[in-house]
């Protein structure tokens, strides 16, 4: 059945694929996902053309274009619940454009940072006893 499916989707079907017989029928209808995958990737790339990254301006880090506000510091910021007002008040130069962009590129690119130690390695035992050894 996958294979039917997939063929049909290479076919250039409408997006509605429709397998089986009276009894056991699949219909399987992609244009929901469609419509929203498509929705999502006109708002990335429309962020993505307010942000550089250039290893001249701050290490190559993410920066809006023709500034030197780092992406990833805005929407943690955001993150934190800090007003766009407040934000815009702190830099001038921020617009409402690029705070979405912040909020959509630091969810396509989550920062990179070593994972944290497990709780059981920071902390001491629960509980220590000491056995003592046998003598032979």
């Amino acid at each position: 059945m996958r294979r039917f499916v997939y063929s049909k989707f290479k076919e250039g079907s409408s997006g509605r694929v429709e397998y089986g017989t009276k009894l056991f029928s699949y219909v399987i209808d992609t244009r929901p996902t469609t419509s929203a995958i498509t929705k999502r990737m006109r708002r990335y790339r429309k962020a993505t053309k307010l942000i550089v990254e250039d290893h001249e301006v701050q290490g190559g880090a993410a920066t809006f274009k023709g500034t030197r506000l780092l992406v990833h510091h805005i929407a943690a910021l955001l993150q934190q619940g800090v007003p766009e007002n407040e934000l815009r008040e702190d830099y001038p130069n921020l617009t409402l454009g690029m705070i979405e962009a912040a909020r959509i590129f630091a969810q396509a690119h989550p920062r990179r940072v070593r994972p944290r130690k497990p709780a059981s390695r920071s902390s001491g035992p629960l509980a220590a006893e000491l056995i003592p050894r046998r003598s032979v």
